[in-house]
């Protein structure tokens, strides 16, 4: 379907029938996936229309895909390489991450969007996604679960990530670029930080947030500048709610818990 809706030459929507499709996806530009109204769901199990297996996104355009619960088979479920300036958007989709890592971008120029979808991480040693190089990632009303327990931070270097009215239950790290939060609730499995921000790249921005860690520091600064506002801080043991160095600007702070003695590091 998508070989001969490439065929025509113009932009085109492929809606597609419930069912399990196993099969490995290279994504052409204007080409975009949906479901029909009522077939697609997002409750994490139960959607009518499945891609099972890899999408890859080497194309030079934007890529849009709606209604379709992805899963992981053993390898990335999405994965970006080369240069091509790349979009790809996913809305009210379900994300499924039973094996693999979901999403991996070695493309400095790939961005993409996840708007008004959820996901679950099914087991140990996997995560939402790895980003080794400058995206401008967007979680816009997402909400993921962590059934497998998994404490693999979901990791970005020389990104500006971005999440809005968010439900994160699995470890982030920044460890360059721009992490900006509004809005969203990042409580992590039991003996994981919320959030790591490393050296390198611009101010980091939280607002209006819920952090909650039961064994660590809610976040971990390196050489990193920090602005948190207006956020509630929850720490169960005795570390500092917020360690590490570089400089932090807060104000509106609502601590909770252990370690708040020791808040500013």
């Amino acid at each position: 379907a998508i070989t001969a809706a490439a065929l025509t030459g113009v932009n085109q929507t492929i809606f597609i029938q419930p069912g399990t499709y196993t099969e490995n996806l290279t994504l052409v530009a204007g080409i975009n996936l949906c479901a029909f109204v009522g077939d697609g769901t997002i409750t994490p199990g139960s959607s009518n229309v499945i891609i099972f297996g890899k999408l890859t996104c080497t194309y030079t355009g934007t890529v849009d895909i709606s209604g379709i619960e992805l899963r992981t088979n053993s390898d990335f479920g999405v994965e970006s390489s080369g240069s091509n300036i790349c979009y790809l958007n996913l809305y009210n989709c379900n994300i499924n991450i039973l094996n693999n890592t979901f999403l991996s971008s070695t493309n400095a120029n790939f961005s993409f969007k996840f708007l008004n979808c959820t996901g679950n991480i099914a087991t140990t040693g996997i995560t939402l996604y790895s980003i080794t190089t400058g995206n401008t990632p967007k979680f816009i009303n997402c909400n993921f679960t962590n059934v497998g327990n998994s404490l693999t931070a979901s990791t970005s270097a020389s990104a500006h990530i971005y999440f809005y009215n968010c439900s994160i239950t699995f470890p982030l790290t920044a460890t360059s670029g721009i992490l900006e939060a509004h809005f969203s609730v990042f409580e992590p499995q039991t003996g994981a930080t919320c959030i790591n921000l490393g050296a390198g790249g611009g101010v980091h921005l939280i607002t209006h947030c819920s952090l909650i860690s039961a064994t660590n520091s809610v976040i971990v600064l390196t050489t990193v500048s920090l602005i948190i506002a207006n956020c509630f801080i929850q720490n169960q043991i005795g570390a500092a709610a917020i360690s590490g160095t570089g400089t932090l600007t807060y104000s509106g702070l609502t601590l909770f818990g252990h370690g708040i003695g020791s808040f500013m590091y």
